[in-house]
């Protein structure tokens, strides 16, 4: 039965999102806010699909953190489903995406036209430099810019430090940073078929401040998400039926009921010291 739910979503929901591409098309010609107001009717429409197919249900904490005004964003990432989720959620995101997502068409047309940042590859500091620039032009009316951390999807379980370019367009912008973390990869993994059910939780925490030292900040941004991350993924542990947990999660699974802390490269279970990152 696992089996046939995820193979009618996977159906469904490519399916779904090639009718939305359709609108999308009829769109372009218009002003940005068409173009947006499909993507955001997209991204609320998922949840639904996901519910009514996968028993998938999607719970969002901390909306009142999220301001109406420019910031930055910082996000774990483990799936697709938490652009969506951001898509959703925020008021006016700028997210980053590959080049080469930018050559589909249809869809690349809609990022271009979203103004979204396309990450042109070419060293590390070339690109963050390009980042900077194409995001100060963007934050103007609003803009909330949005970047994994991590720097590319992590499987659930995995602790990992954060790469040096939010810490560059942090301190670059000036702009105060969203903390997100959310455990969508037990239930919708990388490169996986299967959607197991279970209650995906995306979690917006309190701001962290403009003005912090590069090296308090990173700590602080690592500390909260990190911690969240592996708190949502003992949630989803805790279930009546939990997801499968993949390899790298089996010791969250084991300490689905103790308190885990991550702050200074640490890893602390019920305050004991068990792991290094």
């Amino acid at each position: 039965m696992l089996f046939i739910r995820s193979l009618i979503f996977n159906v469904v929901f490519y399916i779904h999102m090639i009718m939305w591409l359709v609108v999308c098309i009829i769109a372009l010609p218009f002003p940005k806010a068409m173009t947006r107001w499909v993507m955001v009717s997209w991204a609320h429409q998922v949840p639904y699909l996901l519910k009514w197919i996968c028993n998938i249900e999607i719970e969002a904490r901390g909306l009142h953190n999220i301001p109406d005004r420019k910031l930055l964003v910082a996000c774990n990432h483990q799936s697709f489903l938490e652009i969506i989720l951001l898509a959703k959620y925020l008021k006016f995101p700028i997210m980053l995406f590959k080049v080469s997502l930018g050559r589909i068409p249809a869809f690349g047309w809609a990022l271009y036209k979203l103004r979204f940042i396309p990450i042109v590859r070419g060293g590390r500091a070339k690109t963050i430099k390009f980042i900077v620039k194409e995001s100060k032009s963007r934050i103007l009316h609003n803009g909330q810019v949005m970047i994994f951390p991590e720097g590319t999807r992590v499987t659930p379980g995995e602790v990992v430090k954060l790469k040096q370019g939010v810490i560059a367009i942090y301190e670059a912008l000036h702009l105060d940073c969203l903390p997100v973390a959310q455990n969508s990869g037990l239930f919708w993994a990388r490169n996986s078929f299967m959607r197991y059910p279970g209650k995906v939780i995306i979690d917006f925490m309190p701001m962290i401040d403009k003005d912090l030292e590069r090296e308090k900040f990173t700590e602080q941004l690592h500390s909260t998400m990190m911690t969240k991350k592996v708190e949502l993924e003992q949630e989803g542990f805790r279930a009546d039926t939990p997801p499968p947990a993949p390899e790298k999660a089996k010791w969250i699974e084991a300490a689905k009921n103790q308190t885990i802390i991550i702050k200074d490269g640490q890893i602390k279970i019920d305050g004991i010291i068990t792991k290094i990152d």
